[in-house]
């Protein structure tokens, strides 16, 4: 420990061996905390956790040590005591003079100001780039914490437009950032847009009430998309090829793409193969909005009755593929049907009882 003279300072300290002192200045209240061979602490001011540092010291002779040293804020010491008295008036509490006290607090009103007045040049700085990259791409306006800061959106697993988010919130967004999330909103935008036109359309042709029939039937479609999956029940093939189809009623089922929509095996001439080859490169990609007729087992989904399933398909004709580098045709909205299909609720009864 440190003794004291009757004029209050510090004289010469008498800690434990080996001993360091720690200080720190509390960053809700200002009040400096000192004590031995401890990096954490309660303010004795407002009993928060302070994080002390320990008092790096150099012996320097010709500098005495006085209250400028016994009461420093700061952890380096360069005086005759080489840091065993370096902040140890801060260790008593009650015996630290009032004119420290309020010295102290006088330092730590100005660096709030100083913090305060720093955080709202910062903020007016953000605000003057955010209106700057606003008045460039107005798509920018999407990126807020309502859309993209809400987990379990659609909007929230979208990695690039989260970061933009933040990025548009620090005001430190680049040029080719805010082009990239313009051209990324106006996607979701279509996206939007395209997801609610389907939605009216269901809803109109629910109401109409129409319905995926059931049984083995031969329907007339074209292949919305086409996607690889694993073939859980063959030894030799690892992949299945499942495809949905929409017909023109405006019904969709999913199931295995039919045999004989993928192309043909190489054979014949040298000539021959390389241009069949050149027909398997990226074929499924292809596929989507080729028209099909199909003859299959269909049966609704539990959920939807504008969705179903199809299994055990027969091609029965197909329209051309279409060629390496052409555009997918682009389909017309289906019209509301005139007459809307009933099922026969007897059909599954009769079908479950083997009639």
């Amino acid at each position: 420990m440190s003794t004291r003279t009757s004029a209050g300072r510090v004289t010469a300290r008498r800690g434990p061996v080996d001993s360091r002192i720690a200080a720190g200045t509390c960053r809700e209240c200002g009040f400096v905390n000192a004590t031995y061979d401890v990096e954490v602490m309660r303010c004795g001011g407002c009993d928060t956790r302070v994080r002390l540092t320990y008092v790096q010291g150099s012996h320097n002779a010709a500098q005495p040590c006085d209250s400028r040293c016994q009461y420093a804020t700061g952890p380096v010491c360069s005086c005759a005591c080489g840091g065993d008295n370096h902040r140890a008036g801060y260790i008593h509490v009650d015996l630290v003079p009032v004119w420290v006290r309020e010295r102290d607090r006088a330092r730590h009103t100005a660096k709030q100001a100083q913090a305060e007045q720093r955080r709202l040049t910062a903020e007016e700085r953000k605000q003057a780039r955010r209106a700057e990259l606003l008045e460039r791409h107005p798509e920018l306006a999407d990126l807020t914490r309502e859309k993209y800061d809400v987990p379990g959106t659609r909007e929230h697993l979208d990695g690039f437009l989260l970061e933009m988010f933040w990025a548009f919130g620090r005001g430190d967004m680049t040029d080719r950032q805010a082009a990239a999330a313009a051209k990324a909103i106006q996607g979701e935008r279509r996206y939007a847009a395209k997801v609610a036109e389907r939605q009216a359309r269901d809803a109109q042709l629910r109401a109409a009430g129409v319905r995926v029939p059931t049984g083995r039937v031969t329907f007339k479609g074209w292949i919305v998309s086409v996607k690889d999956d694993v073939n859980r029940f063959s030894y030799h093939a690892n992949t299945v090829w499942k495809c949905v189809i929409e017909t023109d009623e405006g019904w969709r089922v999913h199931g295995a793409l039919p045999r004989g929509l993928e192309p043909p095996e190489p054979t014949g001439s040298a000539e021959e193969r390389d241009a069949i080859l050149a027909l398997w490169k990226g074929w499924h990609d292809r596929l989507p909005g080729r028209e099909v007729t199909i003859r299959a087992e269909l049966s609704p989904s539990d959920d939807d009755p504008l969705f179903g399933f199809f299994k055990r398909p027969k091609l029965v004709a197909a329209g051309p593929l279409r060629a390496p580098g052409e555009p997918k045709p682009q389909r017309e909205p289906v019209p509301a049907p005139v007459e809307a299909f009933r099922p026969d609720p007897w059909g599954p009864v009769l079908r479950a009882l083997g009639v």
